[in-house]
């Protein structure tokens, strides 16, 4: 199908869970991406919190779910080839505790990185 409107939902962990660079696989697909979906695991090993099984029962465990920038992936590096997309639509997936202090975080956390890389940008110059 070959459409505009089609587009990639990049989700970085499962690119990384897969064994693939996601910085690599990123700069391979990023002409089709149209939005990123961000979380992040504590190690490898405990990829099976986000088991379907797991993280939609409310007995799950939440072992391993950590913000986006305490985690395994390093999202300092992959998000340089983001900052560089010139419109950007993202989420960010959370199922652990302080679903909201997380999230807003997390958000807060993001705006600072990329305004961040907008001034160093502008002091380049």
């Amino acid at each position: 199908m070959n459409h505009p409107a089609l587009k990639l939902n990049f989700d970085t962990l499962h690119v990384w869970e897969a064994g693939a660079d996601p910085v690599a696989f990123h700069r391979q697909v990023i002409e089709h991406i149209g939005h990123y979906h961000l979380k992040n695991i504590q190690s490898r090993e405990q990829l099976s919190v986000f088991s379907p099984e797991n993280v939609y029962s409310p007995a799950g465990t939440r072992q391993g779910m950590v913000p986006l920038f305490n985690g395994a992936l390093d999202y300092n590096a992959f998000l340089q080839g983001v900052a560089n997309k010139p419109s950007v639509s993202a989420s960010l997936e959370w199922f652990g505790h302080d679903v909201k202090k997380t999230l807003l975080h997390d958000k807060k956390k993001l705006e600072l990185y990329f305004k961040n890389i907008s001034l160093d940008s502008v002091l380049a110059v």
